[in-house]
């Protein structure tokens, strides 16, 4: 079988199988490539997570308590499958991305679409993650200074002045192992409001005055906002587009040592996530997409402004990380999939480039109307839920059809693509019609 792309021909039976060997490797080592450990490979990995989703994940669990719940725990086992049928379909050899993926189950033409998806839903978060920046920084400005300058409170200055400025640390930063010193920082970022949330829930759970079930919706409702809810939940929930970048300065990256990064970082990420989500509901009946719900505390409790400082700077190191991706997968939009052999001596020209635009393309976002951010989310909702769900089944049922030995996983791919097709044609033609219709997406009323 061959596939055609780049330029170039891919002959895939001579070094592609489906059946991984645990000690064998899935990447080409390059040799300037820094060596990191694979615990160290799951802290940057761990340090992908969707900032702000830990405090807002809770807002969709109105809809019907333990079915959405129930959902939740299913979308991060459809991310688990997808991951292991992404690895099936990884050929060694190649410098792999879902570009290569493209290539070889479809063909080249429009091989530019999956760099195009990943940016896009990179994009979407980063947009948010820049308004979320700015009003916690607001919120944390009151408690240092009684009367706060007009000019350190204004979108301006804190968009450009500090979360664009700051950016630019990505410039210098060639390859995803350079963030390993923010990937640390932005984890104890994590780890203290996780904690001091915590905390609190047992303490007010001390109280005899103070009960759980009222704050919990049981009845299901709202199918709409439940879809909505748990598509977008697939995005936070999955770094499979991560794996391809780990991979090429992990030591020793074999099939087994990927494969174990891979699920502790996920099953971290989702504790993580669904610990903050739960305390939300449990202690504020969290029931909006739009507050974060540190704020829902008083702002004179003890350890909130410790709680709220290390959110911002969760959310502002994440943002560094996702403006990176959006950057390298904007030059891997103009260029054959990213080799770092083709850069030695200028490989900072597109990547600066890339870098400048992005950060540029976040901040006026941040000033555009609202119809504008929402379009935007709708092509991001729709490239994560192609690349996660029905790209990685196609190819490996295009690859595999006729292999009687992999019959599980050619009815878990069937399965796969046949939930990635309806929720993406459910979740973009009633967002398409919302938006023309409202300017709301779907689930957001």
């Amino acid at each position: 079988m061959q596939a055609k792309g780049s330029g170039e021909t891919i002959r895939v039976n001579s070094f592609y199988s489906s059946r991984k060997k645990q000690d064998g490797l899935v990447c080409e080592k390059d040799p300037e490539n820094q060596r990191l450990s694979a615990w160290n490979c799951s802290i940057i990995l761990l340090s992908c997570c969707y900032g702000t989703d830990p405090y807002f994940l809770g807002g969709g669990m109105d809809c019907g308590f333990g079915f959405v719940l129930f959902l939740l725990v299913l979308v991060y086992v459809l991310g688990v499958l997808s991951y292991f049928v992404m690895m099936k379909c990884w050929i060694y050899g190649v410098s792999y991305s879902y570009k290569t993926m493209w290539e070889v189950s479809i063909g080249h033409y429009f091989s530019f679409l999956p760099d195009f998806c990943i940016l896009l839903q990179f994009l979407c978060w980063t947009m948010y993650y820049f308004d979320e920046a700015y009003n916690m920084l607001l919120d944390i400005l009151p408690y240092f200074f009684d009367d706060v300058p007009s000019w350190a409170q204004s979108k301006w200055f804190i968009t450009y002045g500090i979360t664009s400025v700051t950016s630019l640390n990505i410039c210098f930063r060639r390859e995803l192992n350079d963030f390993l010193d923010i990937s640390y920082i932005n984890i104890i970022a994590l780890v203290i409001p996780t904690i001091f949330n915590v905390w609190k829930f047992f303490e007010k759970y001390a109280h005899h005055e103070f009960e759980i079930l009222p704050n919990i919706i049981w009845p299901i409702s709202n199918w709409k906002k439940i879809v909505a809810f748990i598509s977008y939940a697939a995005g936070v929930f999955t770094d499979n587009i991560l794996v391809e970048h780990i991979v090429m300065f992990m030591n020793n990256p074999t099939y087994k040592r990927v494969t174990q990064m891979y699920q502790w970082s996920m099953f971290a990420g989702f504790a993580f996530i669904m610990v903050n989500a739960l305390i939300g509901v449990f202690m504020y009946s969290h029931s909006t997409y739009y507050v974060n719900y540190l704020f829902y505390y008083d702002p004179r409790e003890p350890g909130i402004i410790v709680a709220k400082i290390a959110c911002y700077i969760y959310i502002i190191t994440t943002t560094y990380l996702f403006q990176w991706f959006e950057a390298r997968h904007l030059a891997q939009i103009f260029s054959k999939t990213w080799k770092l052999s083709q850069w030695r001596q200028i490989w900072w020209i597109p990547h600066v480039a890339s870098c400048l635009v992005i950060i540029l393309l976040n901040a006026a976002c941040h000033y555009m109307v609202s119809t504008a951010l929402l379009w935007a989310n709708l092509f991001g909702m729709g490239g994560f839920l192609t690349l996660y769900f029905v790209l990685p089944p196609i190819c490996f049922l295009i690859l595999y059809r006729n292999d009687k030995g992999n019959s599980i996983w050619v009815i878990i791919s069937i399965v796969m693509l046949i939930i990635g097709v309806l929720s993406l044609g459910y979740c973009l033609i009633m967002n398409f019609i919302t938006l023309l219709a409202r300017d709301n997406p779907m689930g957001f009323e």
